[in-house]
């Protein structure tokens, strides 16, 4: 083990050993934090994410997002293929 090696154990917890001082060579601090509430969030954002990708790909309406303006298309719903074929270059789609 290094200087401030950190771990993350299964149970949601991080820890971080360090060493009690630079003249100890035997001697370690280590420390626990809590992590299962940021874990839960990430999750939750992941989950969030996915379910608005797949309502996003199946939605029938077309929509976009652009800059105010409209010198930058940011994205473009699948549904514009789908209803008014291929954008020919008109469009560049960016993912995210």
């Amino acid at each position: 083990m290094g200087n401030g090696d950190r771990y993350t154990t299964g149970a949601g917890w991080s820890s971080a050993i360090q060493p009690a001082n630079r003249y100890a060579r035997s001697a370690s601090l280590v420390t626990f934090s809590d992590i299962t509430e940021s874990k839960r969030l990430e999750q939750s954002l992941t989950d969030f994410e996915e379910r608005l990708r797949l309502v996003m790909e199946m939605i029938g309406d077309v929509f976009s997002r652009a800059d105010l303006a409209m010198k930058h298309v940011f994205y473009v719903s699948p549904a514009y293929e789908r209803n008014l074929g291929p954008p020919g270059g008109r469009i560049v789609r960016h993912p995210g």
